[in-house]
C-alpha cells in the first residue's frame, strides 16, 4: 500500500519488516542455568546455617569449582536453545556439586574438620636462650609470659591449642633451643567459620630467658603481652587481622637493645611500650592502621615505611623527641606543637624538641617513606 505525501514529495513505502523465519532465528530461549545456580547457592548456605553442612562441606566448593565451568560450557551450547536443556544442565551441575560437598570431607579432601584441643610443651632444661617460631594460621591467639619459678613448671613453651587439622611442634638444640609451632595443613577459609574465636590459642613462654620470637599471623586476632619476658628480637608479620603487642619493660643495663620488626598489611596493629622501655623498631605497613603508644622516659629508635595507611605515634608530654622525614609523596605528616625544624623544608626535614641532644632518654622517629597515607605524632 502506498501513502500520499501531503508535502508534495514522492510517495514513500514503509520498509519491510523481518519475516517470520527471521523472527524465529532472532529469538533465543533465556537459559535457566544461572537462576538455578543462585537458588542452589542459597540452598547450600541454608544447609550450613541449619547445621546439616559444616564448614568442611563448604570448603569442597573451592576444590570442585571446575564442575561449574563445565556446566557453563554445556549451558552455552544447549541452554540458550531450549528452556528444558538449560534447566537440566543446571540441575545436574548443582546435583553433582552437592553430592561432592556431602562426601568430600569424609574422603579427606579438605583435611580434618574435627575441632580438638591439644597441649604442647618443652622444658627449659639446660637452655640459656631460645628462638621461638610461631605460625598462628589465623586462629585467635594470646601469647604471654609463664609464671616465674615453680609456678611456671620450668617450661620453655607451654601451649594449649584448639584447632582443626594438624599442628607441627618441633624442638631442636640444647643450650640454644629452637622451638617451632605451626599448622602443617594448608589454611582453609572455612576454618575461620564457626566458633574458633571462642577457643583462642594460649601460648606461654619462659621469663628470664633471652628469646628471639617470630610470629606469623594472618587474619586472626592476636594479643602479645610480653611483660616479664627477656626479649632479644621480636618479629611480627600480620596481614588483615588485628594485633596487639605489649612490649616488656626495661632490660638489664648489660643487655643488648631489643630489636622489634613489625609488618602489617590491611589490618590493625596496636603497640604499647611501658615506662623506661628501650628498644629499636622497624615498622612497615600498607593500607592498615598502626598505632604505637610510648610510656615515660622511653629510649627508642623507630624507622617507619608506609603507603596508604595510617600510623600514629603517641609520646608522653616532655619526652625528648626527634622526627626525621625523608620522603613523603601525597601523604601527610602531622607533628605536635613545640618541635623546632632544624633542617629541610616543606614536608621533608628534621624536627626536634628543645634540648633533645642533651636528653638522657629520647625517641628518634625516622619516616623513611610515606606515599598517600598519614603519619601523626601526638602527645598523650
Amino acid at each position: 500500500m502506498e501513502y500520499n505525501d501531503i508535502s508534495g514529495s514522492e510517495p514513500v513505502s514503509p520498509e519491510p519488516g523481518p519475516s517470520a523465519p527471521e523472527k524465529r532465528r532472532r529469538y533465543r530461549y533465556r537459559s535457566l542455568f544461572w537462576p538455578l545456580v543462585f537458588i542452589g547457592a542459597g540452598v547450600m548456605w541454608l544447609l550450613y546455617s541449619t547445621g546439616v553442612f559444616t564448614g568442611a562441606n563448604l570448603a569442597v566448593v573451592g576444590l570442585v569449582w571446575p564442575v561449574f565451568v563445565i556446566g557453563i560450557g554445556v549451558d552455552l551450547l544447549l541452554g540458550r536453545r531450549s528452556l528444558l536443556a538449560g534447566a537440566v544442565v543446571g540441575v545436574v551441575t548443582l546435583g553433582i556439586v552437592i553430592v561432592l560437598m556431602a562426601v568430600g570431607p569424609g574422603l579427606g579432601w579438605v583435611g580434618s574438620s574435627e575441632l580438638k584441643t591439644e597441649t604442647f610443651s618443652t622444658p627449659v632444661a639446660g637452655a640459656t636462650s631460645a628462638q621461638i617460631d610461631l605460625g598462628l594460621s589465623g586462629y585467635t591467639t594470646n601469647i604471654h609470659a609463664l609464671p616465674a619459678g615453680a609456678a611456671g613448671g620450668g617450661q620453655l613453651v607451654s601451649a594449649t591449642l584448639t584447632h582443626r587439622g594438624v599442628v607441627n611442634f618441633t624442638v631442636e638444640g640444647t643450650t640454644e633451643k629452637s622451638v617451632g609451632l605451626r599448622s602443617t595443613d594448608n589454611w582453609q577459609w572455612w576454618q575461620r567459620i564457626g566458633s574458633d574465636t571462642e577457643n583462642p590459642w594460649d601460648i606461654g613462654l619462659a621469663p628470664g630467658l633471652p628469646l628471639d620470637i617470630t610470629v606469623l599471623a594472618s587474619s586472626g586476632s592476636n594479643t602479645l603481652v610480653l611483660t616479664g619476658l627477656t626479649l632479644r628480637k621480636l618479629e611480627v608479620d600480620a596481614s588483615s587481622g588485628n594485633s596487639q603487642v605489649v612490649l616488656p619493660g626495661p632490660a638489664a643495663a648489660s643487655a643488648a637493645l631489643p630489636e622489634i620488626v613489625l609488618q602489617s598489611s590491611s589490618g590493625t596493629m596496636m603497640v604499647e611500650a611501658p615506662d623506661d622501655a628501650a628498644f629499636s623498631m622497624n615498622l612497615s605497613m600498607s593500607s592498615g592502621d598502626t598505632r604505637v603508644s610510648l610510656g615515660k622516659e622511653v629510649s627508642a629508635d623507630i624507622r617507619f615505611r608506609g603507603s596508604s595507611g595510617q600510623f600514629i605515634l603517641t609520646v608522653k608530654t616532655g619526652q625528648a623527641l626527634r622526627v626525621e622525614v625523608r620522603q613523603v609523596s601525597s601523604g601527610d605528616v602531622k607533628l605536635p606543637a613545640g618541635l623546632t625544624q632544624v633542617s629541610g623544608n616543606g614536608k621533608e626535614g628534621v624536627w626536634q624538641t628543645p634540648g633533645y641532644d642533651d636528653a638522657a632518654n629520647g625517641v628518634d622517629l625516622i619516616i623513611e617513606s610515606m606515599s598517600s597515607g598519614t603519619v601523626k605524632v601526638q602527645l598523650g
